[in-house]
C-alpha cells in the first residue's frame, strides 16, 4: 500500500514487483488478496485497471476533477480524450471517471446548455422565417 500512496494512487503490478522484489506471482496473490478483502468489507477502496494497475479511490476522484475541471474551461471533452490524456481504457473512464459526483453534473448541465441553445436557434429562425413570411 505505501507504494501506491507514494505513486498518487496508481500503481502498475510490475512497479509492485520492482519494489517489493520478489516474484510477480506472489505480487499478484497479494493484490487479488487486497481487492478481495476490501471488497468483503464493502469499501471499493483499491481498484484492479486492466489487470495490470491498481488505482485508488483518491487517484479516481482527482481524475474526475480534473476531467470537470476541462468541462468548465472547454465545455465539452470526449471520452477518447480524457482517455488519451490520462493513459486510461474508455470502459475505466466510463466506469469510474463519468460515474463521478462531480462530473455527471457538470457534464449534465453542459448537456442541458446545449440544448437550450438548440432551442433557442430553432426558435430563432422560427422567428426569422415568420418575419419574412409577414405581409
Amino acid at each position: 500500500m505505501q507504494e501506491l500512496s507514494n505513486s498518487g494512487g496508481r500503481v502498475s503490478i510490475a512497479q509492485l514487483q520492482t519494489a517489493a522484489n520478489v516474484d510477480i506471482v506472489h505480487v499478484e496473490a497479494a493484490v487479488q488478496r487486497l481487492i478481495a478483502k476490501r471488497s468483503d468489507q464493502g469499501s471499493r477502496h483499491v481498484e484492479l485497471l486492466s489487470s495490470t494497475e491498481l488505482v485508488t479511490r483518491g487517484y479516481v476522484a482527482t481524475v474526475a476533477a480534473e476531467v470537470n475541471d476541462i468541462i468548465q474551461q472547454e465545455g465539452q471533452v470526449t471520452l477518447a480524450e480524457v482517455s488519451r490524456r490520462f493513459d486510461l481504457p474508455v470502459k475505466c473512464v466510463l466506469a469510474y471517471v463519468v460515474c463521478a459526483p462531480s462530473v455527471t453534473v457538470c457534464a449534465f448541465a453542459c448537456l442541458l446548455a446545449c440544448l437550450l441553445a438548440c432551442l433557442l436557434a430553432c426558435l430563432l429562425a422560427l422567428v426569422c422565417v415568420c418575419l419574412l413570411d409577414a405581409p
